[in-house]
C-alpha cells in the first residue's frame, strides 16, 4: 500500500512539473507553439483528474477537469468540451450531486447534437437515464434509456443496443414489471451470445436469475444463475460472482 501511495505521489509530482513546463511554453511568441502547449496543459489536467478520481479525491478531480475545460473552451474544441461535460458529470455523480451531474450531461447532449455526434448523444442519454434512476424518477429514466436505444439502433451498434436492452430490463424490474424485464434482458443476452461478450452474458444470466427468483420460478432462476456464475468466474468478474452467489443463496 505504501508503495502504491509513493507511486501516486511521484506521478502527481511529475504532472506538476508538466504543468510548469507547458505554462512556460505558453509564453512563446509562436502561435502554433502556444496552442500546442495549451493542448498539452489541458491533457495534463485530465491526467491529474484521472489520478485524483482513482484515489477517491473527487474535489481535486473536479477542479482539474474544470481547468481542462476552460482551455478547451478557449480553443473552441467542441468534442473535447462535450467530453469534459461528461467527465464533470461523472464526478458529480460520485459526489452524489445528481442535479449538477444531470445538468452537465444535458450540456453534452446539446453540444453533440450541434456537432452531429450520434455516439456521444446515445452515451449521454444512457447516462441521463441512470442518473434519473438514482433520483427515483423511473418513468423519466425509461424515456432517456429508450432515446439511447433508438440512436444505437440507428447506428447499428450491437454493443450499445445490448447495453440499452440491459438497462431497460433492469429498470422494468425496478418498476415491478418482471415480464418486460425478462423480455428486454433476453434481447440483451441474445446479442451478447452473437457477439461473444462473456461479460454481457454473465450479467444478463445473473439478472434473469434474479427476475425468476422474484417470480418463484426456482429451477429457471438456478439455471440462469449457475450459467452466470460459471462465466463470471471464467472472466474474473467479481460483481457478477457476488450477485450470482447471493441469489443462489436466496
Amino acid at each position: 500500500e505504501s508503495k502504491m501511495k509513493g507511486e501516486y505521489i511521484n506521478t502527481i509530482d511529475y504532472e506538476e512539473n508538466s504543468i510548469k513546463r507547458e505554462k512556460a511554453y505558453m509564453k512563446d511568441k509562436d502561435e502554433a507553439m502556444v496552442n500546442s502547449a495549451k493542448k498539452g496543459l489541458a491533457q495534463t489536467y485530465i491526467n491529474r483528474r484521472i489520478l485524483y478520481k482513482n484515489q477517491g479525491e473527487y474535489v481535486n478531480a473536479l477542479n482539474n477537469q474544470l481547468s481542462s475545460l476552460a482551455i478547451w473552451e478557449e480553443l473552441n474544441a467542441k468534442d473535447k468540451i462535450a467530453l469534459s461535460y461528461v467527465n464533470i458529470s461523472i464526478i458529480y455523480k460520485y459526489l452524489e450531486d445528481y442535479e449538477k451531474a444531470l445538468d452537465y450531461q444535458l450540456k453534452s447532449v446539446e453540444l453533440r447534437q450541434e456537432t452531429g455526434n450520434l455516439e456521444g448523444q446515445a452515451s449521454a442519454y444512457s447516462n441521463i437515464g441512470t442518473l434519473l434512476k438514482l433520483r427515483g424518477e423511473l418513468d423519466s429514466a425509461l424515456i432517456y434509456y429508450k432515446k439511447s436505444l433508438n440512436l444505437e439502433l440507428k447506428k447499428g451498434n450491437p454493443l450499445g443496443i445490448s447495453a440499452s436492452y440491459h438497462n431497460i430490463g433492469n429498470l422494468y424490474f425496478d418498476m415491478g414489471d418482471v415480464a418486460k424485464a425478462i423480455d428486454f434482458q433476453k434481447k440483451s443476452l441474445s446479442i451478447d451470445q452473437t457477439t461473444g461478450s462473456k461479460k454481457g452474458m454473465a450479467s444478463s444470466y445473473v439478472n434473469l436469475g434474479e427476475y425468476y427468483l422474484e417470480l418463484k420460478q426456482y429451477s429457471r432462476a438456478t439455471n440462469n444463475l449457475n450459467k452466470g456464475l460459471e462465466l463470471a468466474v471464467e472472466i474474473g468478474s467479481l460483481k457478477e460472482q457476488k450477485y450470482a452467489r447471493k441469489w443462489l443463496h436466496e
